[in-house]
């Protein structure tokens, strides 16, 4: 079976509905010429003869007209069909291959772990022998300290994590010291 082609499925649709609407014009025409000439005054015996051989060309005209409509209109709610078809198919191709890749990117990623197991994060080297043994309150105010001179460290929660460390160091290269991220008794 061939990929379905939305772009072929829409032409198929507008050639089905512009040939719809041709006919059904065709269709209107022919209803009001037979009706006007159904209409049409004659007096003499010939244009009686004249009038109902037009009348019953017209008709077998409208006949024909109307069976081609109704040709027409199921042409096009085939076409509507087969494009409605297509797309749900297209839908569902597209959804079977999305949980494809997902589940393959899955089976990537647990063969990527099985292969490279979590590394645990190296512990942070330990304070320089001449760091003080700081308290909650002396860290948290060693915190507001560095944030009031524009180093701004967090919330002062206490905790001398990653960025408190970076903003010592930021804190002690300003003041010409060796940048080591660890306050000194001295400092």
């Amino acid at each position: 079976m061939a990929p379905f082609d939305d772009t072929e499925a829409q032409l198929r649709l507008r050639q089905a509905a512009n040939a719809v609407g041709a006919v059904a014009n065709e269709v209107e025409e022919l209803r009001k010429g037979l009706e006007a000439e159904r209409k049409r005054v004659v007096t003499t015996n010939e244009e009686r003869e004249l009038n109902q051989e037009t009348i019953k060309t017209l008709e077998k005209k409208l006949k024909s007209a109307e069976a081609r409509l109704r040709e027409s209109e199921a042409a096009l709610s085939a076409a509507q069909e087969e494009r409605r078809r297509g797309l749900a198919a297209e839908s569902d191709k597209r959804k079977i291959e999305d949980a494809q890749r997902q589940r393959a990117e899955e089976e990537r990623r647990r063969q990527e772990a099985a292969l490279n197991p979590p590394q645990a994060k190296p512990a942070p080297p330990p304070p320089p022998p001449d760091e003080p043994q700081l308290s909650l309150l002396e860290r948290q105010k060693l915190q507001v300290a560095l944030a009031a001179q524009s180093f701004d460290p967090g919330p002062p929660d206490g905790q001398l994590g990653q960025r408190t460390r970076l903003m010592i160091a930021a804190w002690q290269r300003a003041k010409n010291q060796p940048a080591t991220g660890y306050i000194t008794r001295a400092q």
